[in-house]
């Protein structure tokens, strides 16, 4: 026997509402288990606040000196703790940079990589001047990375471990005068990451180049009046392929300047840039980490150019310095 329209349309009702109900249950079953892995996730980052002025300070890195007796010994546990498959509490200390202090003597000092005290205290490579710098010095050995890469190598080691900061796989995170790192023990540096550190000498950018016009005061090819020249002029052939003097981060690729033309600005970190302009082409991006000897562009006469050359600065917190001073032909 047929069912009559009113209790067809009822037993619709009941069916729909039925199914709302089971849609409802497995909605809220995705949302608790969410926020149960969103918690697991944030308790498997941990997060500490350092203040600079709570930190123990070192005089000196000798025996004698009480506070690097007690370093030294946290550094010994830390390694006996791996050892043992353990993960060894992280400390810290710290410590004024002497006139013969370098990155590498303070490491062999400490008994610490140097890629350790180098991420954490953002040392650009081996060769900077710490002299009269506060030095951070970890008693934990690994990698720290920094959450807001500048420096080449941060770049590398963000990119590499991004998707590990993410899933919260056991990571420390160490929050220190507005700076955030994250802490991966044992680790070191790749092949690649070490060849960004260490290599701190700086190419020509032109290989089949003159030097057309030095830095300093000269009478501009363009306007026949004395000006300052920010940076050098290497006469080459139009296409001449243009390499980065240095590792870096791409800051800056702009097209038909008044001035510049086509140019780069690269970032090597510890506010040093180098500037390529007149450009005829430009074969990286914004953002993109190139290597020393990359090709990054083609000698052109762009801009304000009286023929085909290459201008090259080289800046340190954006104010030129002659690049003859530091590079090597």
């Amino acid at each position: 026997m047929n069912e009559s329209p009113k209790k067809i349309k009822q037993h619709n009702k009941r069916r729909i509402s039925r199914q709302n109900k089971q849609v409802l249950f497995f909605i809220i079953l995705i949302f608790i288990e969410t926020l149960f892995t969103a918690n697991a996730i944030s308790k498997e980052i941990t997060q500490v606040n350092l203040k600079l002025e709570h930190i123990p300070r070192i005089e000196k890195l000798e025996s004698k000196n009480i506070l690097f007796q007690q370093y030294s010994q946290e550094v010994e546990n830390s390694y006996k703790e791996f050892a043992k498959g353990n993960t060894p509490l992280q400390n810290f200390y710290a410590y004024k940079a002497g006139q013969n202090d370098n990155l590498i003597s303070i490491s062999a000092r400490c008994s610490i990589p140097y890629e350790t005290i180098a991420t954490l205290n953002c040392i650009p490579d081996q060769n900077t001047v710490l002299k009269g710098k506060t030095i951070l010095l970890p008693v934990v050995s690994g990698i720290f990375i920094n959450i807001q890469p500048e420096l080449p190598y941060e770049v590398l080691l963000f990119n590499k471990n991004s998707t590990r900061i993410l899933e919260g796989q056991n990571c420390l995170c160490y929050n220190l005068q507005g700076r955030k790192y994250y802490f991966f023990p044992r680790e070191r540096f790749s092949s690649t990451e070490r060849a960004f550190f260490l290599d701190s000498s700086m190419k020509i950018p032109v290989e089949h180049s003159v030097v057309s016009s030095e830095f300093g005061k000269r009478v501009s090819p363009i306007s026949g009046k004395w000006h300052f020249h920010s940076g050098i002029d290497l006469a080459a052939k139009e296409g001449e392929t243009v390499y980065a003097c240095r590792s870096a981060t791409v800051q800056k690729c702009a097209e038909n300047d008044s001035v510049y033309g086509n140019y780069i600005i690269l970032d090597h970190g510890g506010g040093m840039t180098s500037v390529y302009a007149h450009l005829s082409a430009i074969n990286v991006e914004k953002g993109q980490t190139v290597f020393k000897g990359q090709q990054i562009g083609k000698v052109g006469h762009t801009g304000m150019a009286t023929g085909p050359h290459l201008h090259f600065e080289i800046r340190q917190n954006n104010v030129p310095s002659d690049p003859n001073g530091v590079l090597s032909r």
